[in-house]
């Protein structure tokens, strides 16, 4: 069964730079404002995004200003990355989503990658080339991509 193992995030409300790595079950302590309730939000956000919500996350939690640590002026894209073990291997997913006209976020780079135990070489698809509004994994996914599927 895939496992969430690894969370990397740049640029998302007061998280500047964090990457988690994540166990079979993991509990968040910290002090108020240390970043857990937008580390939720974060999953919240690519919940949304990866079901071709990413415009109504960002018009009902948003503007994309508010929602870049610090906005746009010192933080002009938002990079994510999450990582799956598998019994097969490691499927990874990684975006960079882009302030854009009418304080929104749009996908300039998206791309997910399966590196098969045993392989030197990981198989990486690219998911449209920049400048979308919503994810472009719902087309791999129906066509019923292995990666795309996990």
């Amino acid at each position: 069964m895939p496992r969430l193992s690894n969370i990397s995030i740049e640029g998302f409300r007061s998280i500047a730079s964090a990457k988690v790595e994540l166990k079979s079950l993991n509990v968040f302590i910290g002090a108020n404002g240390a970043g857990k309730s937008n580390l939720i939000g974060f999953l919240q956000l690519l919940n949304f995004a990866l079901s071709r919500g990413l415009q109504n996350y960002v018009q009902t939690r948003g503007p994309a200003s508010a929602l870049l640590h610090f906005g746009p002026k010192v933080t002009p894209v938002l990079r994510a990355a999450v990582e799956f073990q598998t019994d097969s291997g490691r499927n990874e997913y990684r975006c960079t989503l882009t302030h854009a006209q009418g304080d929104t976020l749009i996908f300039s780079h998206e791309e997910v990658e399966y590196h098969a135990a045993g392989f030197p070489q990981p198989k990486v698809v690219p998911l449209g080339s920049g400048g979308h509004r919503e994810s472009g994994l719902a087309e791999p996914w129906s066509e019923n991509d292995p990666t795309s599927k996990v």
